[in-house]
């Protein structure tokens, strides 16, 4: 696709590739005109575009969650029961001695 920019010039009021015989573009725009508008957005293309940025963000904050993750305490999960195994029960302590009765005196 890359050999056929050099046939065609873009036309910035309709975005449509216009062959390079032709002057002036179905919706009316004329070459020169691309080419002068053309000149001045040049300047402003130099920077890092907000796209960019917009992806290095993304990024970042996969990154910052990845992190997290890996410093979250384990927690085990729970262990469902097998289908018609119950826990045995478990026996009782005995009780407590009561403690003796006070004697009167």
């Amino acid at each position: 696709m890359a050999a056929n920019r050099s046939f065609t010039w873009t036309c910035p009021s309709c975005r449509r590739r216009v062959p390079q015989r032709v002057q002036v573009c179905h919706c009316g725009f004329t070459r020169t005109a691309a080419a002068a508008v053309e000149e001045q957005a040049e300047p402003a293309a130099g920077g890092l575009s907000w796209q960019f940025w917009s992806w290095m963000a993304l990024v970042g904050i996969a990154i910052l969650l990845g992190v997290v993750q890996l410093f979250r305490p384990y927690e085990r999960p729970a262990i469902p029961p097998l289908l018609g195994y119950v826990d045995p029960p478990r026996p009782t302590p005995p009780p407590s001695p009561a403690p003796p009765a006070a004697s009167p005196r």
